[in-house]
């Protein structure tokens, strides 16, 4: 590329800047392709990788234990009663966090734990409903859920 090829409207500061955008991939991009490969490392120990929206148990070192298809509500916590129920998790509360289905997207709330529920990054908590996007892991005390979501292509 010459000079020629340039927008001239555009001062050398933001031409410097543009061109360090471009070989710097933004740092949002390089979290999706660690999802991205985290998720692929654990869907390649299933004998099938799930065809539905799906949540994935995993505990540590990122071993999938079972896979859950998604349900329109899903409460997820130490107590019995829960839809996904983890009594071997005693760093989880009883009513942990809630999945729901909402205008197509499946979103999260904490539901007031004590330990917290964290997405993608063990020291990120989540402080509000927000939607999950394929591949995203869930941090809820000792065990992580990874969410599948076959529909996106």
């Amino acid at each position: 590329m010459n000079d020629s090829d340039w927008p001239s409207h555009l001062s050398s500061e933001e031409l410097r800047t543009a061109t360090i955008a471009i070989e710097r991939p933004p740092a949002d991009t390089l979290a999706i392709k660690n999802r991205m490969e985290r998720a692929a490392r654990i869907l390649s120990q299933l004998d099938e990788t799930p065809r539905v929206p799906s949540l994935v148990v995993v505990k540590p070192p990122l071993t999938a234990i079972r896979v859950l298809p998604i349900k329109e509500e899903m409460n997820v916590g130490r107590h019995a009663d829960c839809d996904v129920p983890v009594p071997e998790s005693k760093a989880m509360s009883r009513q942990h966090f809630v999945l729901r289905v909402t205008d197509g997207l499946l979103m999260i709330e904490d539901l007031g734990s004590k330990n917290g529920t964290f997405i993608n990054d063990p020291k990120t908590r989540l402080t509000q409903s927000r939607a999950l996007r394929d591949g995203d892991m869930i941090f809820a005390g000792e065990i992580a859920f990874l969410f599948v979501n076959a529909c996106d292509e």
